[in-house]
């Protein structure tokens, strides 16, 4: 019998059978539904629940070093970090490729940068080890919706929402599209007195970053919701993501703020990108 932890089978479930009867709403849409049908304000409130019921089963999880599977989508130009949402186009055929096979799962897929931006079928020693899970939570012709900056024929504009950090063990390549093995990376304890004083003082680098010039660009709204968001964040990781996101920096940079497993190590990392 599915629970609320089977939340985004259901929207995935609702959608497919919704569809043949005219009603074509996007997994995002669904998503909220189904959080609504459990009885939350919306999905994120859901997620967060999803992800504490979990959360006794990390430990145990961590030691048996928890594999996942599925669709590749490799990225060009930027960081996809966990808990972070941003848009994503695609316009490659084994993405598209990659995309089809998500939509008949769980809508979820491993993004993970390449180290050469121009190179359109990289290599496997082309290809970073680190990326993260993600879910597909819309997808838009951005062709035809005129999305982006003149976008190539056939580009598809897609919302993502990164999971948790990925170690690839393995790629596939299978009928034009790639299929990753990869073992989920768990966080690890951290000493608490250290990491406080640490958030706090990220959290004042970020309130600084917040109100330079350069930052302005994503509006008063919005800078405020972000230093809002920054200020609540207790745990150094969560913060670093959000740090590391939003800062100005190049691919190989963040791929390093990724990548380090230390919480306070990362968050360091992350507060450093904001100096620059």
């Amino acid at each position: 019998m599915r629970d609320f932890r089977d939340a985004k089978a259901i929207a995935q479930t609702l959608r497919t059978e919704l569809a043949p009867k005219g009603a074509a709403l996007s997994h995002s849409e669904c998503l909220e539904i189904t959080a609504k049908i459990f009885g939350a304000k919306d999905w994120n409130i859901l997620s967060a629940a999803i992800e504490s019921a979990s959360g006794s089963s990390a430990v145990a999880a961590a030691a048996a070093g928890v594999r996942w599977s599925g669709p590749l989508i490799l990225i060009r130009d930027f960081i996809l970090f966990p808990k972070q949402t941003a848009p994503l186009f695609v316009a490659r055929e084994m993405s598209k490729k990659a995309l089809a096979e998500a939509s008949r799962g769980g809508f979820e897929v491993l993004l993970v940068a390449q180290k050469e931006p121009q190179e359109d079928h990289p290599r496997r020693d082309g290809i970073y080890d680190v990326g993260v899970v993600a879910d597909v939570l819309d997808v838009a012709d951005a062709t035809a919706a005129n999305l982006g900056t003149n976008p190539a024929e056939g580009t598809m504009k897609l919302t993502m929402r990164g999971r948790q950090r990925a170690k690839i063990v393995a790629i596939v390549d299978e009928g034009g599209r790639r299929y990753a093995k990869a073992q989920l990376v768990q966080n690890k304890p951290v000493d608490e007195a250290i990491a406080a004083e640490q958030v706090r003082a990220a959290i004042e680098a970020f309130k600084a970053f917040a109100a330079n010039e350069r930052f302005r660009g994503l509006g008063a709204d919005l800078r405020s919701r972000l230093t809002f968001r920054a200020e609540k964040t207790t745990q150094p990781g969560p913060l670093a993501d959000l740090i590391a996101q939003l800062a100005l920096g190049s691919v190989a940079k963040k791929q390093s703020v990724l990548e380090t497993e230390d919480e306070l190590l990362r968050l360091e990392a992350a507060v450093a990108l904001l100096k620059a």
